[in-house]
């Protein structure tokens, strides 16, 4: 099956019909931030948040940024309201009265003797 367009062919009929073509983009940092959002890094409770491309080849329109996106947004959409537990383990080492538990866990590094 053959299709036939009118002459004269115009820009219009020539443009692409998917403006985001070839997104989302990583090639200058001011195109990874039109095209992404999130990304950031910290305790997964209520800072961290997972990068997701707003702008991309599969639709046309703009995406939005889902929700929720960290552990305290999803326990206030619960019906009924849930709060994240508090750390209920007993800190050892370097995390002694620590609120959280930032770092690095080293290669080979030893879990804690569980002592009663």
């Amino acid at each position: 099956m053959t299709q036939r367009y009118p002459l004269p062919l115009t820009a219009a009929m020539l443009a692409k019909s998917n403006a985001h073509e070839g997104k989302p983009r990583y090639d200058s940092p001011a195109n990874v931030a039109a095209d992404w959002a999130g990304g950031g890094t910290g305790n997964e409770a209520d800072v961290a948040t997972p990068n997701v491309a707003i702008a991309s080849s599969a639709s046309a329109a703009l995406g939005t940024v889902y929700v929720p996106r960290h552990q305290t947004e999803k326990g206030t959409l619960m019906v009924p309201l849930r709060t994240i537990l508090a750390d209920i383990g007993k800190d050892y080492g370097t995390y002694t009265g620590a609120a959280g538990r930032d770092g690095t866990i080293q290669p080979r590094q030893p879990y804690p003797a569980v002592k009663p």
